[in-house]
């Protein structure tokens, strides 16, 4: 699917977060809600840093991942993104993450074999 076929809502976490970190959640044009991706803007940071990166099970594997990370490219045309890799679900591993953000053209950096971290240039 194209990035214009999914809907995205933007919220924000907490209304007293000093970060003012924000989610946006990814629905299918029928409305399902298939992930979020949660990070501080340029609000905070000269850069937006991904928080947390979340499909549902179901919808992983078909774009819904970098249909999220095509949202904050679009959005924050001109930012670079940082984000910190690590597997937080069972069954997860480290070696598949740093492929899809590689995929994403985000430059990884192994920190260790537990996690990563991941960059993003707009200029690139």
């Amino acid at each position: 699917m194209a990035l214009s076929d999914y809907r995205f809502e933007v919220q924000k976490v907490k209304d007293d977060d000093p970060l003012e970190e924000k989610k946006a959640i990814c629905f299918s044009p029928q409305g399902q809600e298939m992930g979020y991706v949660q990070f501080t803007g340029l609000e905070y940071d000269y850069c937006v840093r991904i928080q947390y990166l979340y499909v549902k099970p179901e919808f992983r594997g078909q774009g819904t991942g970098s249909a999220l990370l095509n949202y904050l490219k679009d959005t924050y045309r001109e930012a670079p993104i940082y984000t910190y890799i690590s597997p937080v679900e069972k069954g997860v591993k480290l070696n598949y993450l740093m492929d899809f953000f590689a995929y994403n053209d985000f430059y990884i950096k192994p920190m260790s074999g537990f996690d990563a971290e991941g960059y993003y240039n707009f200029e690139d």
